[in-house]
Order: structure tokens, then C-alpha cells, then sequence
């Protein structure tokens, strides 16, 4: 029925020949001259081209415009993604920096993805990596593409449990779940969803006994300092919950849009309060007039 199709993939395969130079068409689309009237039209040629051709059957010329959508779908997606990720580029770096197999990763999966919400985290990553090559690894490009929204929007509230550590440079998760299970189901955290994210290697999860951290430690959440001293009667320990990041998941911590990282005062409250509970001391909270 398709004796033509491979003849037929061809002719997609060679309208889009330039995406095999990743660098290339990014450094295009990162700086954009105007060409986008020109390709449509090439395009709108091409199918007209094909419909009327009388060398393709019925059926193959369907297989020929399913598959010609999805490659014009995959680069629009490519398209969006770099646009974002343009904004935020410092002007002195160099596309050529970043190995081109990186590039080449990146996109295979990042051609998928169409939803506007993520496809900003996408960009993150992509800005990421050109304004620093060689910081994101292949296996948080992967996680990312498997990953749905439901999971994501999981990651991305757990980030507000989250207070950055002074003394170590690292950021702490205070998820409490295995003892105060229905204090998340507003911000969709599940030991469900958690173990989602554990499987996607964003964070390490363990409901008997948790985390510790050897106190005393600063932390900072929004614009304030918060020192903590340990449970005395269990060698200075400071009990932080039942999550931690994984080296992938701070990365994407990193990533996350501002807006899931604010400060807010029920959730300093809570986590307060559970600190208190295992027995910990926050000597003193001091506002500091700068962000860090």
C-alpha cells in the first residue's frame, strides 16, 4: 500500500536537512533574521508540490502530510523553547561552546514537548547550559522527558518546603510526610508523587527514620536567617524530614521559576513548628536588608 512512502519520507527528511547542524539552526533561532515568511512559504510550496503530483498514491500522500505536520510540530516546539531560553542568554556566550552531541540530545527530546509551561523549564535548561556548558547532564535532560505535569507541578511546590542551607550550600527539603501526611495534599504532595520523583532520580526518599543534618546550621528561606540547633539528647541532630535532593534535583531547584521558591509565612510556620516538635531550637530569626 505505501511503495512509495520511504521516497516520500525522503522528501520531509530534505526540507529539514539544516536540523542536522544543531548549533546552527539554534544560533538562527537565538538570532532571528526575518526568514520565518520565507520558510512557510517554502513549506506551503512543498505540499502543494507533492499533493498535486501524480507520482504518489491517495494514501501515500496522507502519510506524507501526517508526517510533514509532525516535523513543521517538532520544530515550532524547538522554536518556542529556544526563544524563551534567548532571553536570558548572556550576551558573551557562544553557542559553539556547548558540545554539539549535547545539542543534539537536548533536542531530540525537547521537540516533544509543547506545553507552554513546560517548555519554560525547558528553556531554563538550555539557557543553562549555554551560559554555563557542561552543567546539565544528560540524565536530567532524560527525567525531563519523561516526566508529566502532574509530576512537575509536585516538584515545583515541594520547592517551597525548601530552605537553603549557609553553612554547607545546599538546599533542604523540610517534607514531613510520614507524620504529617495531609499537611501537603494542597500542594499535591503524595508519597506517591514522591516516589515518582525518586524514580526520576530528582529526589531520595525515606519514611523510617528520615533525614538528619548534624546541627547547629543557618539556613535561609526568602530574606531571612534562621538558626537551628539541634535535639540535645540526640547528638545535636536536626531532623529535616523524609526527602533530599539528589545532585539532578538541585540542579532543577536551581531551574525553577522564582515564584515557587518565595517566602511564605504559613509554610515558615509550619516547618517552625515541626522543628520544635523533634525537639530543635531556633535560637534567633534575623531579616536581612539584601537578597543573596
Amino acid at each position: 500500500m505505501y511503495t512509495n512512502a520511504k521516497d516520500v519520507s525522503e522528501v520531509v527528511k530534505n526540507t529539514t536537512e539544516a536540523t542536522k547542524n544543531i548549533a546552527d539552526i539554534v544560533q538562527m533561532i537565538l538570532q532571528p533574521r526575518g526568514i520565518d515568511a520565507v520558510i512557510e512559504e517554502g513549506h506551503k510550496k512543498i505540499i502543494e508540490e507533492v499533493m498535486a503530483s501524480d507520482k504518489y498514491s491517495l494514501s501515500e500522500k496522507e502519510f506524507f502530510l501526517v508526517n510533514y505536520k509532525k516535523h513543521i510540530k517538532e520544530y515550532k516546539n524547538c522554536k518556542s523553547i529556544a526563544e524563551i531560553a534567548s532571553l536570558n542568554i548572556l550576551p558573551e556566550k557562544q553557542i559553539g561552546d556547548v558540545d554539539p552531541d549535547w545539542f543534539s540530545f537536548y533536542f531530540e527530546k525537547a521537540k516533544l514537548v509543547s506545553d507552554k509551561s513546560m517548555q519554560k523549564i525547558w528553556a531554563s535548561i538550555l539557557e543553562e547550559e549555554i551560559n554555563a556548558p557542561n552543567s546539565i547532564s544528560r540524565s536530567l535532560i532524560h527525567a525531563l522527558s519523561i516526566i508529566d505535569k502532574k509530576q512537575a507541578e509536585s516538584f515545583c511546590n515541594l520547592c517551597r518546603f525548601c530552605w537553603f542551607d549557609l553553612d554547607y550550600d545546599k538546599v533542604h527539603p523540610f517534607i514531613y510526610i510520614s507524620e504529617a501526611y495531609t499537611a501537603y495534599h494542597d500542594s499535591k504532595i503524595t508519597w506517591d508523587r514522591l516516589k515518582d520523583l525518586e524514580y526520576l532520580g530528582l529526589i531520595n526518599c525515606d519514611s523510617d527514620p528520615g533525614y538528619a543534618l548534624k546541627g547547629p546550621r543557618r539556613f535561609r528561606t526568602g530574606n531571612i536567617v534562621v538558626n537551628v540547633t539541634g535535639n540535645p539528647e540526640d547528638r545535636d541532630l536536626i531532623y529535616v524530614g523524609n526527602v533530599m535532593f539528589t545532585l539532578n534535583g538541585r540542579k532543577l531547584y536551581d531551574l525553577v521559576d522564582v515564584e515557587y521558591k518565595q517566602y511564605r509565612n504559613d509554610i515558615f510556620s509550619f516547618i517552625e513548628n515541626e522543628l520544635y516538635n523533634h525537639n530543635c531550637t531556633i535560637q534567633n530569626t534575623n531579616v536581612v536588608r539584601r537578597h543573596f
